[in-house]
């Protein structure tokens, strides 16, 4: 997962003005920050099969926490088995978002 993160950082480091990684439980969440509570999280985890992801606008939610945001309705999913093809569908999703 380590790989995916520095990607997507490295791939959205000119968009947003801060990226932050946290861990929370089974989920990595990136924070792409543009100014204040403007920006999206990204809630990455691995399953045995394949990776998936919740791309949210953070300023619709109410806790910055994987848990929360993967439960709500709201935002756009990325499933892919290889790391290439997640990286892009994040990215794809994140401009129609973002």
């Amino acid at each position: 997962m380590r790989e995916v993160v520095e990607r997507l950082k490295e791939a959205f480091s000119t968009t947003y003005k801060k990226i932050l990684i946290e861990q929370q439980g089974d989920y990595h969440a990136l924070f792409l920050l543009k100014d204040g509570r403007e920006g999206l999280i990204v809630c990455l985890r691995r399953s045995d099969r394949a990776y998936y992801a919740k791309i949210y606008d953070l300023a619709k939610a109410v806790l910055w926490n994987c848990i929360h945001i993967i439960e709500d309705p709201r935002g756009l999913y990325a499933f892919a088995r290889e790391v290439d093809e997640l990286i892009g569908k994040i990215i794809d999703k994140a401009k129609k978002l973002g």
